[in-house]
């Protein structure tokens, strides 16, 4: 991502860091460490504006911010008490997938299956007991 800004200005010394997780940013950022651009999750914006911790973006000098979709310019995180402090440029979905056969429905006052334990990436819950 970072290559064609590279080859459009090769003068520039540009240093990248990386960080395990958002707290370790926010921790980094309010212990001195100074950074141009960050790219942190939507979640993140509101916490980190209230730590000072970054500026509003001003849209009219990004080329290309009008023809973003409005649902990703508008949505919370992007636009944070009515001002943009992020860009969106990537995103993705996620979601939980259940098998019915595993899941107990009358063991819910509703009858649905809305007390899965969700379980961590990779691994498979068979909490669900059978009739």
């Amino acid at each position: 991502m970072i290559d064609p800004f590279l080859a459009q200005y090769p003068d520039l010394d540009v240093q990248t860091a990386v960080f395990a997780s958002n707290d370790e940013a926010v921790t980094k950022l309010q212990s001195g460490f100074q950074a141009d651009v960050i790219n942190v999750c939507t979640e993140e914006t509101g916490r980190m504006v209230a730590l000072g911790l970054l500026q509003p973006i001003d849209t009219s000098r990004i080329e290309g911010w009008d023809t973003l979709f409005p649902a990703l310019k508008e949505q919370p995180g992007v636009v944070h008490d009515g001002e943009v402090y992020m860009i969106p440029n990537v995103g993705g979905t996620s979601g939980v997938i259940y098998n019915p056969e595993e899941c107990l429905k009358a063991s819910t006052p509703t009858g649905t299956c809305s007390r899965i334990p969700i379980s961590p990436a990779g691994s498979r819950s068979r909490t669900a007991r059978r009739r």
